[in-house]
């Protein structure tokens, strides 16, 4: 049987905190993120991410590299670790520069290549596309978002 290994923590595989728990927000305020959007909204208290963006960033970089593990494994019979952790989504953060070439914070206008208008249970929203295309076809939703516990029986669990 073929194992591939895959994990994610808080703080890295190399630190004195390896072995130590932690979540989003915790990660934020020991990495300086929460004290960074504090001076930005001059404000004494921390001030976080608006979304809890090293859990999702982790989480999508973990399925990109379980995807590119297994198309390793199917093409040439090789194992992969993947690793990724909120720590390392948090450092990459801080590597990015920040706002556009002109030095000016970003707005939704330089994301508008980005977005779609999407009608939803609420109304009109707007998202962020799908990543990547197969093809010239991009992902795209079957089911509007909407209520939970709005589908027909079919769908619901038992």
């Amino acid at each position: 049987m073929v194992t591939q290994y895959f994990t994610k923590n808080a703080y890295g595989w190399r630190s004195a905190l390896t072995d130590r728990k932690g979540f989003d927000s915790l990660v934020q305020m020991s990495k300086g993120i929460a004290a960074k959007g504090s001076e930005q909204k001059k404000s004494n208290k921390p001030v976080h991410m608006p979304a809890q963006a090293l859990d999702h960033g982790a989480g999508y970089l973990m399925a990109a590299g379980i995807c590119q593990a297994r198309s390793l494994l199917f093409q040439n019979q090789k194992l992969a670790q993947v690793k990724s952790s909120l720590v390392g989504v948090a450092n990459f953060l801080f590597e990015v520069p920040v706002g556009n070439i002109h030095g000016d914070l970003l707005t939704e206008k330089d994301f508008s290549t980005c977005l779609v208008n999407d009608d939803t249970h609420w109304g009109l929203v707007n998202r962020v596309l799908a990543p990547g295309t197969i093809g010239k076809r991009r992902g795209e939703w079957a089911i509007k978002a909407g209520p939970l516990g709005r589908h027909d029986e079919k769908f619901k669990q038992k």
